[in-house]
This record gives C-alpha cells, sequence and structure tokens, in this order.
C-alpha cells in the first residue's frame, strides 16, 4: 500500500520502538549459549503494531527462527487484524539443520469484526502452513468464532466452528455458554465441544463459580466430562480466602482426578503474606501430592521491593523436588530487576544453583531498550527510514531525523498502513 500523495506530510510522533535481548548463559559459565531479541512498535495510543522475534539458539550469529507479527487497529483502539508469518528452521535427509532461511513457513492471519459497544462479535482465523518446505503453503485450515453479549456487555455465548480442510465443512463445533450475577459475576460456564460436528456432544467441561460481598472469588469448582455422558470424570475444586485488602492469603486446590467420586488425590496450598503497600513478599505453596497430610514439594518466593514498588528482587526456594520435605531447601533460584526513572524494567537477571552449593548453575539475561521515536516525518516514499537499520545500529535516530523534512496534515489512516508496510519489510 502506498499513500495516495507522492509526499506524505506528517509526523509520527512518539512511536515507541522497544528491544527486548534474552541471553541464555546454560553453564553460568560467562559464555553466552543462545540468544533471543524481540523488536516491538508502538504507536501513540500504545498499540502494538509490528513486532520481530529472531532466535539465535547457539549464539553463533544464525538465526534459527524468525517470527514476524502486524497489527491494524481501528479507530476504537480495537484489534481488526493480525499477521503472524513465521521461518522456521527444518532438518535435511542427511540429518543436517536448515535454519531461517527467509522463507515463510506458516501464516496466521487474524480478522476481528466489533459492535459498537467494541464487543467482539466475531473472529476469523485462519492458518496456512508449508508441511514439506517448499516455499509453499499449502495445507490451511480456518477458525471461525461469533459472541454475543447481554445488555451488560457480557460475553454469554460464544460459537465457535473449525473447517479443518478449508472446503466449507464444518469438522468441529464448539459451543460456550456464560451466567452472570447481578454485579457481573462470572458464576457458571459450560464448554461443549463437537468433535466432528455431527450435532453429537463429546465432551463438557463446567466451572461453578461463588464470589463474597467484596466480589472475591472463594469457591471455584471445575468438572469434566470426557465422553459427555453426564458422569463426571474429573473435578478440581479451589477455595480462596482474602485479608481486609482482598488480598489473596490462602488458595487450597483439591484433585479429584479416578472418576470424580469425592475422594481428594492430590492438594495444592498456597499461604502469602503482604506488606502495607499490598505487595506480595512471602508466598509457599505446599504440595500434597496424595492428600495424605504429608507434604512431598514446598516452594517458598520471597520479593523485595524498592520504595517504588518495584519488584527489585524475587528468591524462589524448592524443598525437596519430590520428596518428603525436611526443612532444608534443595534448590534456589534468584531474579534481580532493575528499573528506569519511569519504572520501566530495563535489566533481569535470573541465576539457578540447583543443589545450593553456592555456584551459580544457570544464568540468563534480559535486558530491555526503548526509544521514542520523537518527530519523524516522512516527505516520499523513498525517504521512508528503514527502521531495520536503526535497530541494528547502524543508523540513529538523529541521522534518520537529519534526512526528513517537518510538515503535517496527511490522513492519519494512510501513514499508519504506510508505516505497516515499510516496517513489514523488515520484519
Amino acid at each position: 500500500m502506498t499513500p495516495k500523495n507522492a509526499r506524505i506530510n506528517t509526523h509520527i510522533n512518539a512511536y515507541l520502538l522497544e528491544v527486548f535481548v534474552y541471553e541464555d548463559d546454560s553453564n553460568a559459565d560467562g559464555v553466552i549459549d543462545g540468544r533471543l531479541t524481540v523488536n516491538n512498535i508502538y504507536d501513540q495510543k500504545n498499540n502494538l503494531i509490528t513486532s520481530l522475534t529472531e532466535s539465535d539458539s547457539e549464539a553463533n550469529e544464525i538465526i534459527d527462527y524468525r517470527d514476524k507479527t502486524t497489527n491494524i487497529y481501528d479507530k476504537k483502539n480495537n484489534l481488526i487484524t493480525s499477521v503472524i508469518e513465521s521461518d522456521y528452521p527444518y532438518f535435511l535427509e542427511d540429518g543436517n539443520l536448515v535454519p531461517a532461511d527467509g522463507i515463510i513457513d506458516s501464516k496466521y492471519t487474524l480478522n476481528n469484526t466489533y459492535d459498537k459497544k467494541n464487543n467482539l462479535i466475531t473472529s476469523v482465523q485462519e492458518y496456512e502452513l508449508d508441511l514439506d518446505y517448499d516455499g509453499i503453503l499449502e495445507y490451511q485450515f480456518t477458525i471461525i468464532s461469533n459472541n454475543s453479549y447481554d445488555k451488560k456487555n457480557n460475553l454469554i455465548s460464544s460459537i465457535t466452528e473449525s473447517d479443518y480442510e478449508t472446503d466449507g465443512v464444518i469438522d468441529e463445533r464448539t459451543n460456550t455458554s456464560n451466567v452472570y450475577d447481578s454485579k457481573n459475576n462470572l458464576i457458571t460456564n459450560v464448554v461443549e465441544s463437537d468433535y466432528g460436528a455431527d450435532n453429537v456432544i463429546d465432551f463438557r467441561f463446567t466451572i461453578d463459580n461463588i464470589y463474597d460481598r467484596k466480589n472475591n472469588l472463594i469457591t471455584k469448582v471445575e468438572e469434566y466430562d470426557y465422553g459427555a455422558d453426564g458422569a463426571i470424570d474429573d473435578r478440581t475444586s479451589t477455595r480462596n480466602m482474602y485479608d481486609g485488602k482482598n488480598n489473596l492469603i490462602t488458595n487450597v486446590v483439591d484433585y479429584d482426578y479416578i472418576g470424580a467420586d469425592g475422594i481428594i488425590e492430590s492438594r495444592f496450598t498456597t499461604n502469602n503474606l503482604y506488606d502495607q503497600q499490598n505487595n506480595l513478599i512471602i508466598s509457599v505453596r505446599e504440595i500434597d501430592s496424595r492428600a495424605d497430610g504429608v507434604v512431598e514439594d514446598k516452594l517458598i518466593i520471597t520479593n523485595v521491593y524498592d520504595h517504588q514498588n518495584n519488584l527489585i528482587t524475587s528468591v524462589r526456594e524448592i524443598d525437596n523436588l519430590g520428596r518428603i520435605t525436611d526443612g532444608i531447601i534443595d534448590s534456589r533460584s534468584t531474579i534481580n530487576n532493575v528499573y528506569d526513572n519511569q519504572k520501566n524494567l530495563i535489566s533481569s537477571v535470573s541465576e539457578s544453583d540447583y543443589d545450593v552449593d553456592g555456584i551459580i548453575d544457570y544464568r540468563s539475561t534480559t535486558t530491555t531498550s526503548r526509544t521514542r521515536l520523537t518527530n519523524i516525518a516522512f516527505s516520499s516514499t523513498q525517504d521512508f527510514p528503514n527502521l531495520a537499520e536503526i535497530l541494528q545500529g547502524q543508523r540513529t535516530l538523529g541521522q534518520v531525523n537529519q534526512d526528513l523534512f517537518n510538515s503535517s496534515n496527511t490522513n492519519n489512516n494512510e501513514t499508519l498502513a504506510f508505516l505497516t508496510e515499510n516496517t513489514s519489510s523488515f520484519l
């Protein structure tokens, strides 16, 4: 898509370029063993318009996997179109691995429509796959969802139909229905799947919720009927308790796996403690895998925050790794975070000591940079800056701005389409 006018007289103000770099040091020896980079660009309303993910699994400057996302929004910031194109690695017959080669191996397209209240009415998902890596997306299937809402904009019904051969014949159908109380809390959710789309229900899943006067969820019961024959096969029951500030302090989950006969097979219990700012400072999860009162695994999470309530340190300790807990920590991992003046996370370092001998066995580092693409204007199609050069450090924003001149009064949708097209050339 090219703008109607030869010259684009507008500013693209306050576009945000966000870059995440994840580096994996699997032996904690100071040598990077793998790297993942994510480049995101957001518009003025913080909508993600383009994203590029590249994986260098051996940190050898060879991209093994590449994933590109392009999004388009309406005037109300509703996502109307999303396209994800993926370039996968694959193995040759001789066993050699072919990394990302610039040829699209799968394509996912999402198209949404909304009503006047911004409720999602229809969602169409189209999948295209290159199964034999010959550059042709020969396998296709489509999933279509239609939603309906009550007067309070609560989703009450959703019908999803899947056409796995893209021949116009529905192969699977799933119906979801919801019931709400007077406070718009979801009290019942029922999902029924008809795998052959022959009007015979093959699977049923049900959730029943109860809330307290403050709308906190206090009980949740999930039931699975795998044959949709009316006999419950599995049941999960959750009980929650809250403090006076509505913080979750106790969570108990009981699992009744075998025939839902009322006998609990396993139980997970979590107890939380908060500071005066309602930050979670200690969380202890105990796993009683046989529901016999003996705790086999215990996870202890301890968090520390700065004066701005940013999480700066989180320590996770595991007691016993499947054996009976004895109060001795068997594994420890620590995450340390650094923030900028705007409370944005700019660095996170995770270290694991698998046997708690004081020697770090694994380390990963995530760094985040954010740059405002401020006062960028486009004078013509050839003047549009290749943002890939910015991402790769070949050009600075200052150099880009020197190449452009300031002007105004171009249709924003036209400019956004132009931006999407040009960033798609490198993403």
